[in-house]
């Protein structure tokens, strides 16, 4: 096989295909703009994308490392925002579990290609406590009454959340949140596109 000509082939084929909508939504959170509080302002994108009848828009790809910087990254299903605590739940004999555990920090990010819209969350990851993965265990289709003890619900608790939108001149924009530290509010800031 000619692998130049194969992969110029897909090359060009990659090119082609559609990238963004035609038209996009206004850069902001909702009627009032930008929300203090970047929970507030996920939820109104979200809205958004349900609106849009985007698929999944709760689905989330989760990016762990472990203690040798080995990244892995699988896709998952939001579960809830509590005090800026991104909520999902797996099994704890999981490598997203293992590598957790060995380096708690971690990233979500959200796409939603129907609006031109992404949205990235970062920060140290959390375990719940044993009644909120008890409760989301009983709240997953065909579970029953009975509890997997091996179930828990973690939490990104975020420290940098930045919101990104395609543009038709590709000049995207991009908003971010960050603090220095879980107790200090978020401070709002617009990034160079570039970056």
């Amino acid at each position: 096989m000619n692998t130049s000509v194969s992969s110029l082939s897909l090359r060009q084929r990659l090119r082609a295909l559609p990238v963004f909508p035609e038209i996009f939504p206004p850069f902001e959170a909702g009627d009032g703009g930008w929300p203090e509080d970047p929970a507030e302002a996920f939820v109104a994108w979200l809205e958004t994308a349900v609106d849009r009848q985007v698929v999944e828009p709760h689905a989330a790809t989760l990016s762990t490392a472990d203690a040798h910087g080995a990244v892995s990254a699988r896709t998952l299903i939001l579960k809830d925002i509590v005090d800026n605590g991104w909520q999902f739940a797996t099994h704890l004999d999981t490598r997203k579990v293992e590598d957790i555990e060995e380096n708690p920090r971690a990233a979500l990010t959200f796409y939603w290609p129907e609006v031109g819209r992404q949205v990235s969350v970062r920060g140290r990851v959390v375990r719940l406590d044993d009644e909120t993965s008890a409760a989301d265990y009983r709240q997953r289709p065909l579970a029953g009454t009975d509890v997997d003890p091996d179930w828990k619900a973690f939490a990104v608790v975020a420290d940098y959340v930045e919101f990104w939108q395609a543009s038709t001149d590709r000049a995207h924009r991009r908003i971010a949140y960050s603090r220095e530290d879980e107790s200090q509010p978020f401070e709002r800031t617009d990034v160079d596109p570039r970056m």
